[in-house]
């Protein structure tokens, strides 16, 4: 049997409770790990979000992981402050989208965005890789514009 592998993929992880488990668990499935705590505070202070906006809007990922619902929303809110909503959901549907079940694959598909990949919870990393390695190639990296991004989001 094949080891799972993100094979060098930068994997974004909006996730806060157990963001050091998760980064450690990409990191050792050969990933470049981008977690992001994704928490319910005033828009001054999410700056975080709008630097991965940015980033996004760049080509700097390859694939993103939705953890919920309320973040997909929560994320969506923060950066319809400073960028365009259309150019921002633009950018997600030219990446890899993976969502952790129903709910942020419902909210995603409310806003016309693929999601390649879904895993019912409660779900790990390795259920995860098993299925983005069985259900998608993996993504050219010469789509990439921009060196790859240690920022989370």
């Amino acid at each position: 049997m094949a080891h799972a592998s993100f094979n060098g993929l930068r994997v974004l992880s909006l996730e806060s409770r157990r963001a050091k488990e998760v980064e450690k668990l990409i990191r050792t499935y050969d990933g470049e790990p981008i977690v992001v705590p994704m928490r319910e505070v005033g828009l001054e202070s999410n700056e975080h979000v709008l630097e991965f906006a940015a980033k996004l809007l760049e080509g700097n990922y390859d694939l993103i992981l939705f953890m919920t619902g309320v973040g997909v929303r929560a994320m969506l809110e923060i950066v319809q402050t400073r960028y365009d909503r259309d150019e921002f959901l633009a950018a997600l549907r030219k990446v890899k989208i993976v969502a952790r079940g129903a709910k942020p694959s419902s909210v995603l598909r409310d806003l016309k965005i693929a999601v390649d990949v879904t895993s019912e919870e409660p779900s790990t990393l390795h259920s995860f890789q098993k299925k983005i390695s069985a259900n998608s190639e993996t993504p050219s990296t010469e789509s990439s514009t921009a060196p790859a991004s240690t920022t989370s989001t």
